[in-house]
């Protein structure tokens, strides 16, 4: 269960805090976001109940230090557990593999902050753990569309 938001006690938290939201303003402006999901998810119509978590191309550049070869990229277990730190993720939630989506178009998708999340949530507008921008939109489908698309797979080594 989520807990309640974390008090904002220092200097770094407040600056880190400036300027995710400066990129998140950005993120406004170009009218689009970026995606991190489980392979999994597929199976499902959308990504998100109550919607879809989206951050900054920044934010994935920053993670994957590779380019996809034939739409995939491949990383090690522990490269998965740090971006799953820096994005405020559950452990092993991408150990199965986990796909980027770009979504454009994100002004008329009821963009918000969360309010809520699971445990590594720091708190209605505080962002992800990482540093990076962090927002809510309307759940988006899981299948590419005019809106959304899947830039790459991640696949996970032993």
């Amino acid at each position: 269960m989520a807990t309640g938001p974390k008090p904002i006690s220092s200097f770094f938290e407040r600056n880190r805090i400036a300027q995710a939201r400066q990129r998140q303003y950005k993120m406004l402006q170009d009218n689009e976001g970026f995606n991190i999901s489980p392979t999994g998810w597929d199976r499902y119509p959308t990504i998100g109940r109550q919607g879809t978590f989206i951050s900054d191309q920044k934010s994935v550049a920053g993670l994957i230090d590779s380019s996809p070869v034939n739409g995939k990229i491949y990383i090690s277990k522990s490269q998965a557990l740090g971006i799953e730190k820096n994005m405020g993720l559950e452990p092993n939630s991408l150990s199965g593999g986990f796909k980027v989506r770009k979504v454009t178009g994100i002004k008329e998708m009821l963009p918000r902050s969360p309010l809520e999340g699971n445990d590594y949530f720091l708190g209605p507008g505080n962002h992800l753990p990482g540093g990076h921008p962090e927002m809510v939109i309307k759940s988006i489908p899981t299948k590419d569309n005019s809106s959304v698309k899947t830039l790459f797979e991640v696949l996970i080594n032993d």
